[in-house]
């Protein structure tokens, strides 16, 4: 397994720890997280097409924060701005992982 990827892995714990804490409580969206997943993300597409598996504990985190997400805009009664990033996450997660 790519090392790099592991490091990356870390990054997305740590946005997707931000991305709850605002989601969660306040229904805040910072848009700055968001763009750090994205940048994140694209870094982590080329590297997963090099590998012939993926650790379990990344898909586990990649879809836990889409599923969040989705769950959350219910709280949040789906405001335009969340469903957009709901849009987008799994966008990039179909794109990483097809």
């Amino acid at each position: 397994m790519n090392n790099k990827i592991d490091v990356i892995e870390k990054k997305i714990f740590e946005l997707l720890k931000k991305i709850m804490a605002d989601l969660r409580p306040a229904k805040i969206i910072n848009k700055s997280t968001f763009n750090q997943l994205y940048r994140t993300l694209d870094e982590l597409k080329p590297l997963i097409k090099e590998e012939e598996y993926v650790k379990k504990s990344l898909v586990d985190k990649l879809f836990f924060l889409q599923n969040f997400m989705i769950v959350q805009a219910d709280y949040a009664n789906y405001s335009d701005e969340l469903m957009k990033e709901i849009q987008k996450v799994g966008s990039y997660l179909v794109d990483i992982f097809k």
